[in-house]
C-alpha cells in the first residue's frame, strides 16, 4: 500500500497495467483489489489514500474487471470516488450498475443499515465476515438487522473470514484437532488460550461464519413465516455468487 506520492508519478500503477495486458497473466486476474478507503485510526490520511483509490478505480473501469472494495468509516468518499469514475468513463453519469460497469463488492462490510441499503440499491454485492458475530463488533447489531430484514438479497450476499483479521469467539476451534498432538502437549491453560483466542483468525472459520449468517437470516424468516435456510443451501448460494462475481468457471467449483 502506498502512503504518499502521486500515482501518476509512480511505477506501480503502470506495472499493474502491464500485468493486465500480459496474455498469460490476464487470464487469471479476476478483479481489481483489494482496494478502497479506510479512515480508521492508524491508517494514512485520506489525502494520501484518495489518489490511489482513484487510480485503481480507473484500472477496473478501463479493463472492465470486478472491484473488490475495502471501505471502513469512508462511505461518502468511497461512493463519491466511484461516481466520479463512472462520470469519467461513462458520460451518462448513471450511478446504478449496467452491463458496461464493473461489478463491485463491499468486502467485510461493517457499516450501517443505511449504508448497506445504498450499496444494495447501487447493485453492489455485500460480503460478511465473522466480525459481526462479536457483540463488540463495529455496527454488529445493524449488520444483523440487515440480515434479519432481508435488506441484502441472497443473490448479492457472500461470506468470508478476512483471516488473519476479523477474529471472533471460537474462530480457531475449527483449525485445531482437539485430540491432536499439539493440543495434547499443552497444559489446560495454554490449550484454552490457544482455542479461545481470536487472533490470528483462520480460513477454516468460514463454516462458523456461514452458520452465524444462516442463524440470523432464519430469525427474520421465522418472523415473516418463511421457510428457513440450511447451511448447505446458503453455502451453495454464496459460492454461486462468488463464481458469478469473479467469473470463475462453474465446472471448476461444482
Amino acid at each position: 500500500t502506498q502512503e504518499c506520492g502521486d500515482p501518476s508519478d509512480d511505477e506501480s500503477i503502470e506495472q499493474l497495467r502491464t500485468l493486465l495486458n500480459h496474455e498469460e497473466y490476464k487470464q487469471v486476474i479476476s478483479c481489481i483489489g483489494e482496494t478502497g478507503l479506510d479512515y480508521s485510526p492508524g491508517f494514512p490520511q485520506k489525502n494520501f489514500q484518495l489518489p490511489w483509490f482513484t487510480a485503481q478505480l480507473d484500472l477496473a473501469f478501463e479493463y472492465n474487471l470486478p472491484l473488490f472494495v475495502h471501505e471502513r468509516l469512508a462511505f461518502e468518499d468511497t461512493t463519491a470516488c466511484i461516481d466520479d469514475a463512472i462520470a469519467r468513463h461513462h458520460h451518462d453519469g448513471k450511478k446504478k450498475q449496467h452491463p458496461m460497469l464493473p461489478k463491485i463488492i463491499i468486502h467485510c462490510f461493517t457499516g450501517t443499515q443505511e449504508e448497506c441499503i445504498e450499496y444494495i440499491q447501487r447493485g453492489y454485492y455485500i460480503s460478511l465476515s465473522g466480525y459481526f458475530l462479536k457483540s463488540s463488533g463495529e455496527n454488529s447489531d445493524e449488520v444483523k438487522s440487515c440480515l434479519r430484514q432481508n435488506i441484502i438479497p441472497l443473490e448479492k450476499l457472500m461470506i468470508e473470514t478476512d483471516a488473519p483479521y476479523m477474529g471472533f469467539n471460537d474462530c480457531r476451534c475449527t483449525f485445531y484437532d482437539e485430540e491432536g498432538e499439539l493440543l495434547a502437549s499443552l497444559n489446560g491453560k495454554k490449550r484454552k488460550r490457544l482455542l479461545k483466542g481470536i487472533y490470528p483468525n483462520v480460513p477454516s472459520s468460514l463454516t462458523l461464519v456461514l452458520k452465524g449468517v444462516v442463524d440470523v437470516l432464519n430469525e427474520g424468516r421465522r418472523e415473516r413465516g418463511e421457510e428457513e435456510l440450511s447451511c448447505e443451501e446458503l453455502g451453495r448460494i454464496t459460492t454461486e455468487n462468488a463464481v458469478e462475481f469473479f467469473g470463475f468457471p462453474k465446472e471448476s467449483i461444482f
